[in-house]
């Protein structure tokens, strides 16, 4: 089991919103909490695929679109050291499922970790190939380790869709998680 994480465009379904809020209402929820969970479940990203944006031979190539693992993705934030981003307080995934608005300050911290995460691991390839240069180098994490160059994927596309999403979109350049 795993998470969805969408990157970009906010989307919002007020018919699906009006229909989930009465749904949830019916079943005894009181109206914020069925405001609250309606809103969420309303929400989606567009999608997007871009020829430029990073590809490393997943599924989901060229899209604002990843779905790992929970530990996979756990241990990615931790690796890349960007746990506090989001899993802090706050932290895009504060609320799961969810969205996150992408702010400037947020989209500023993520950028300064990679550019230090590609500074500490120089000549590093993001690759999940075995035989990559620097597939050796490992980073470890509570329950094992990652290959330097596997967190590196995980990162370029995590930089590459904030950045694209924040610059085309501002106020409605979200993460959304599900």
């Amino acid at each position: 089991m795993g998470c969805n994480i969408y990157i970009g465009k906010k989307i919002f379904d007020e018919k699906f919103f009006n229909k989930n809020l009465k749904e949830y209402i019916d079943d005894g929820y009181s109206k914020d909490d069925a405001k609250e969970r309606a809103y969420i479940f309303s929400l989606s990203v567009k999608d997007e695929y871009l020829e430029n944006a990073p590809a490393f031979g997943e599924p989901t190539d060229y899209t604002n679109s990843r779905f790992p693992c929970y530990q996979t993705w756990h241990n990615f934030v931790n690796a890349s050291c960007i746990f506090d981003l989001f899993y802090g307080k706050n932290g895009a995934f504060k609320n799961h499922p969810g969205e996150f608005l992408i702010t400037y300050e947020w989209l500023e911290q993520l950028n300064k970790k990679y550019k230090r995460f590609k500074m500490q691991y120089k000549g590093c390839v993001a690759s999940f190939e075995d035989n990559a240069v620097n597939s050796d180098k490992k980073i470890y994490v509570e329950d094992g380790y990652m290959t330097v160059n596997h967190v590196l994927c995980r990162f370029e596309w995590l930089v590459f869709w904030c950045n694209y999403a924040f610059n085309n979109y501002g106020n409605d350049a979200i993460i959304y998680n599900s």
